[in-house]
């Protein structure tokens, strides 16, 4: 049986044919003179085109932290996995200890318990990172898109 190649994640390929896409559209586009916003005063179009610098450049800056974020919150969510895992067996191991010995390690139990609960707090965080993730690519593309028409429009 042939294994099936997902078709949600971009490749090269597709990536390029898309950006060649963009261009060839824009210059259809501009070869029309779609562009034309010279009724607009000279002062009026050059404050449009520095905002449009402005928030072209504060939105890509939030879409390119995302390499810094993304290694921090892996690295994180490891750490906190670990941490839980030694955790639990740590406790298991007491436990057993302290039946076979007749002896109650509550303080070692407890401190186990707040370790685990810490951890999974963390691998919580981590997740909210990832949903806010989301929403901030698309945040950012947004702002990537209006930032870009406004400088058309100060451009003309």
């Amino acid at each position: 049986m042939k294994k099936q190649r997902s078709q949600d994640l971009p490749t090269k390929r597709k990536m390029l044919l898309i950006a060649l896409f963009c261009i060839a559209g824009y210059a259809a586009l501009e070869k029309l003179g779609v562009f034309d916003f010279s009724t607009l005063a000279e002062s009026t179009r050059k404050m449009l085109g520095r905002t449009g610098i402005i928030v072209s450049y504060l939105s890509a800056l939030i879409a390119g932290t995302t390499f810094y974020w993304d290694s921090k919150a892996q690295s994180m969510a490891e750490r906190a996995q670990e941490r839980k895992l030694q955790c639990q067996a740590s406790r298991g191991l007491l436990q057993k200890l302290g039946a076979e010995l007749g002896h109650r390690f509550d303080a070692e139990l407890r401190q186990c318990g707040l370790e685990i609960d810490h951890a999974e707090a963390d691998l919580v965080e981590t997740q909210r990172y990832l949903t806010s993730k989301n929403w901030l690519g698309w945040s950012a593309l947004a702002g990537v898109i209006v930032g870009t028409c406004l400088q058309l429009v100060g451009a003309t």
